[in-house]
């Protein structure tokens, strides 16, 4: 559902001062709007070019993702929320079970076919999407994820502030891992979808062994490392 054309807000570019209208959802469905995944996945979304510089300019704004075709509902609220995740958690599951309550007709079938599911930040918000267009679980990618940084010899578990899949094709996940703040590229990664494979067929195992991917609606590795005591 797109916000009318008076709702636009104004966003101050940092580069040179000037300033660009950007446009808000405060909710989107790809069954009423058709451009929605597009707008995320070509990082359009919420974002405008200063007319002075030409620098991106992004508004952080929540905004509620409910897909029926690909089962997902994401609550996606700011980067700077994120602290407060266990908070915006409980809210999300309250305002789910209020939206697909059973006394509203078909709301309660509807609501089980849908993930739930807390992003913090667009960038999480897309990669949901990107995943559940390839039928991945993002619950065994972030495990994967977890695997990499052990692993991979340019990354330090350390450094990295977050990795994102940026793309899904027959044969592999392209990654992106991000260092500092602001985030800085530290490196692209392609990794083989068989991975992804072997460890999707041990679903039971890695649900036992990595709970806080599996029972909160926030799946991320900011998760798992908030439950791990890093």
């Amino acid at each position: 559902m797109s916000l009318p054309a008076d709702d636009l807000v104004q966003a101050g570019c940092p580069r040179c001062g000037g300033a660009a209208p950007v446009r808000l959802y405060e909710s989107l469905n790809p069954e009423r709007f058709p451009e929605a995944r597009e707008l995320l996945r070509a990082r359009a979304l919420h974002r405008a070019t200063c007319p002075g510089c030409q620098q991106t300019l992004l508004v952080d704004a929540p905004v509620l993702y409910t897909d029926f075709e690909l089962g997902l509902w994401v609550h996606c609220l700011p980067e700077a929320w994120r602290p407060h995740m266990r908070q915006h958690e409980a809210e999300a599951r309250q305002l789910f079970a209020q939206t697909f309550a059973p006394d509203r007709p078909g709301a309660l079938a509807l609501g089980a076919s849908l993930r739930l599911r807390v992003a913090f930040g667009l960038e999480e918000l897309r990669e949901k999407m990107i995943l559940a267009e390839a039928a991945l679980d993002d619950r065994h990618v972030e495990i994967l994820k977890l695997e990499l940084l052990a692993t991979h010899p340019a990354l330090r578990p350390a450094d990295v502030r977050r990795v994102i899949v940026d793309a899904v094709d027959d044969r592999h996940l392209h990654l992106v891992a991000f260092a500092g703040n602001p985030l800085q590229l530290l490196a692209k990664m392609e990794v083989d979808r068989a991975w992804y494979d072997q460890l999707h067929a041990q679903a039971a195992t890695l649900a036992a062994h990595y709970p806080a991917l599996h029972d909160a609606p926030c799946v991320s590795l900011h998760r798992y490392r908030a439950e791990d005591g890093e």
